[in-house]
């Protein structure tokens, strides 16, 4: 039986896994997505037990559980494309004694909750404010919107 639950687990993981990749291929054109990983381990030997109002009892062992331990996001630097448009931007991570400096814009959006993002697709709003392609305001490191004056065009700013 334990052939079964080692083969039952591997199923798991690997629908998992599957997930990740068709997760990263329908964001592949998102811009700013980051891709993610997915990691597996196999834990040796798992026990089973039997758990009733008398307490615990080991009833069996099995082995070679195969999990998906974690998926985390790969922050590599993507492809820059260039645009006609003045207000999309690219953030660069930059090194730093201690590793990579990553670098993201924060966004706030109408429900007041904040994201960071590295989507530069940004626009101003009618009153001045930097915004996403949604709408959600783009703060600065002062946790403020940021607003530019109303008569300031997008190919004379300087960011």
């Amino acid at each position: 039986m334990s052939n079964v639950y080692t083969g039952a687990s591997g199923m798991i993981s690997f629908e998992e896994q599957l997930n990740t990749i068709g997760n990263n291929i329908a964001n592949a054109k998102t811009n700013g997505y980051k891709r993610d990983i997915p990691s597996n381990s196999v834990f040796h030997e798992s026990f089973l037990l039997q758990v009733n109002e008398m307490g615990e009892k080991r009833i069996g062992s099995y082995q070679n559980q195969v999990t998906t331990d974690d998926v985390s996001v790969d922050f590599q630097q993507g492809i820059i494309k260039p645009t006609a448009n003045h207000l999309n931007i690219a953030l660069l991570n930059s090194e730093t004694d201690n590793g990579e400096l990553l670098t993201f814009f924060i966004e706030v959006q109408q429900n007041g909750q904040k994201y960071l993002t590295k989507d530069g697709d940004l626009a101003i709003d009618s009153q001045g404010f930097l915004t996403t392609k949604d709408g959600s305001f783009v703060w600065n490191a002062n946790e403020n919107p940021i607003q530019l004056p109303i008569d300031v065009q997008p190919e004379n700013l300087i960011i």
